[in-house]
Parts: C-alpha cells; structure tokens; sequence
C-alpha cells in the first residue's frame, strides 16, 4: 500500500508541474485543465476523498488502542478532508444538476452550493479562512513543524499525545519548490494547482512522517524501528 500511495504522489505532483508548465506554453489548454470541473479539481477531490477514507480505515482498526487526544485529531482530519471534497465538487450539485437554493444565489460568489465561496458583509470566506487563517497554520507546521518537533520537549509529547505526522525536511522543500512555480502563474486559476499541490503533500506526510510512529501504514520493515523508538527519544534517530 506505502509504495501504490507513494507511486500515486509522484504522478500527481509531476501532472501538477506539468499543468503548470503548460500555462507558459498554451494558455488555451491550462485554461481547461484548472477550469471548474477540470482534470485539476477533480484530481484534488478524488486525493481528499481517498484520503479521508484511509484515515476512516485506520481510525477503525485503532482507535480502541488510542486516546482521546488522537481520536479528537483523527477524526477532525477525516471530517476536513471529505469537507474539502464536498465542497470541491459543490456536493454534488452539477453532477446531479441540483439548483442552489436563494440563500446560495444571493450569498455564493459562483451561486454554488458550498460554503467557501461564500460572502458575508463583504468578506469572502474562502480569502478569510483558507486564504489567510490556514496560510498561517499550515505554514507554521510545515516551516518549524520539523524543528519544533526535534528541539522542544514538551511540544513533541503535545504532538506525540494528538498524534499529529511531522513532516521530512524534503517534503517541505518539494512544497515550497512546486509553490514557487504555481505562484509564478498570473491567473487566479493557479489556485486550483495550489489546492492540488497541498492535498497530495499533506497526503504525503502522512504515508511518510518523521515520526514513524504516525505512520499511515506500518510495513515489517517499520517494525523493529517503532519497537526501538518506545527507547530512544526521536531526536536521537536518523530516519530516512
């Protein structure tokens, strides 16, 4: 399963770089590769909605195992990330040719059903909470996740007790490196390419942590690693 997942990242990402090329050579085609029901939103709501449901998977074979610490967590990942595929096919609503509601039609900027496109006294919820609030978060937990985790003591039991993956130096070297290129692109469609880009990431710090012990899928290889780990504290294991 590690290696399907990881093989399935890497095609990903490279359709990603690819999708994002392709805007400096033929803006016809980027166009209709990032449009509203395109291969690129499409991409990132079959990756949430996949992996949602390795989450759920997990959650169920574990959870009796864990604390509440870790389910709270759990679980509010496995919720976010089918939101986020909810929202990402406005649930539905033009695969079924459902029409929105009035309070959609007059509140939804793209008079979809989904809350992120949503406009209340003027403030769009989708700038406030995922353009700016989440920037914030998951820059942090990517930027000084690594760090925080191998210099602070009592952070990293925090992290350990929620159960939360750090990602690898080289995961978020690979995000800020595709990030750069989608940035470059002058077209709010680069947002599309953004989304993608974050979701197989996140996906794939969790197949992958630093700290193995949250790993999505143990392997037999992993094993004798997790057992050695319960003895040495991770900042005193290179892991690869």
């Amino acid at each position: 399963m590690n290696k399907t997942l990881k093989i399935t990242i890497t095609i990903l990402l490279i359709i990603n770089i690819v999708c994002s090329v392709i805007y400096f050579v033929d803006l016809e085609l980027f166009l209709r590769l990032a449009k509203e029901d395109g291969l690129v939103e499409n991409l990132t709501a079959i990756t949430c909605l996949i992996f949602s449901l390795l989450l759920l998977s997990r959650y169920i074979k574990v959870s009796r195992e864990k604390k509440a610490k870790w389910k709270l967590f759990n679980l509010m990942m496995i919720f976010a990330l089918f939101f986020v595929f909810g929202e990402e096919i406005s649930w539905g609503q033009r695969i079924f040719s459902i029409e929105s509601s009035e309070f959609f039609l007059e509140n939804n900027k793209q008079q979809e059903t989904n809350l992120h496109n949503l406009e209340v006294l003027g403030i769009g919820i989708n700038k406030l909470i995922f353009g700016k609030m989440l920037t914030v978060i998951f820059g942090i937990y990517f930027l000084f996740g690594y760090i925080i985790y191998r210099k602070n003591t009592s952070l990293r039991k925090i992290i350990n007790e929620f159960g939360i993956p750090i990602p690898k130096a080289s995961q978020t070297a690979v995000l800020l490196g595709i990030t750069a290129l989608v940035m470059s692109i002058d077209d709010s469609k680069k947002w599309e390419l953004w989304e993608l880009t974050f979701s197989v990431i996140l996906l794939w710090v969790f197949i992958d942590p630093y700290n193995i012990e949250e790993k999505l899928f143990y392997t037999k290889k992993d094993l004798p690693v997790k057992k050695r780990m319960k003895i040495y504290p991770p900042t005193t294991i290179k892991v690869s």
